[in-house]
């Protein structure tokens, strides 16, 4: 059986692994209506989030196409990579839709300067929906604790008149 090679360090500088992969992204047009999102992959089967990690997508609205999945969404490396493609190419897209995290918006507005950047809808329903949970929760504990409060009211009123009636009935009897 033949011996495998090990990678020597000055090998790892030889061999970036994503250098191919950012060559290849430059040659991609980039769409009009570009979609900038993150997605969680990778890991062990046994171990979900080990070796996971965040990857940003990039993806064309209209039409509808996956553009690329990057290895990585930090922002540091996304700059280093959307700036890569010409100014022209930059200022052809025309609205950048994102998620709520707050750098993919700073990123977008500064490599995409002249795009309307807009946050997608899926995260805009869910924040809403989040907001009426929470007005509806307290409405809720308000009408809750609002009956209590008129049941406790009800049995302290119903006790009293409860003992009124013993009180009554035990004059009746001659029971003082």
């Amino acid at each position: 059986m033949a011996k495998r090679k090990r990678a020597s360090p000055g090998d790892k500088k030889k061999h970036k692994p994503y250098r191919r992969l950012e060559e290849l992204i430059r040659t991609i047009a980039f769409p009009k209506y570009l979609g900038l999102d993150e997605v969680f992959l990778g890991g062990v089967q046994d171990k979900p989030r080990q070796g996971r990690k965040y990857r940003c997508t990039l993806a064309g609205l209209r039409p509808r196409r996956f553009v690329a999945l990057l290895p990585t969404r930090r922002i540091a490396y996304l700059q280093r990579i959307l700036s890569s493609f010409s100014s022209e190419a930059r200022n052809a897209v025309i609205v950048v839709v994102i998620d709520m995290w707050k750098p993919f918006r700073l990123l977008a507005q500064r490599i995409f300067p002249l795009a309307l950047v807009v946050v997608d809808r899926y995260h805009i329903v869910k924040e809403a929906n989040k907001c009426l949970d929470a007005v509806r929760i307290a409405i809720q504990r308000t009408i809750v604790s609002e009956a209590l409060f008129e049941a406790s009211k009800k049995c302290i009123e119903d006790k009293c008149a409860l003992d009124r009636i013993r009180s009554e009935a035990k004059k009746r009897v001659g029971y003082t």
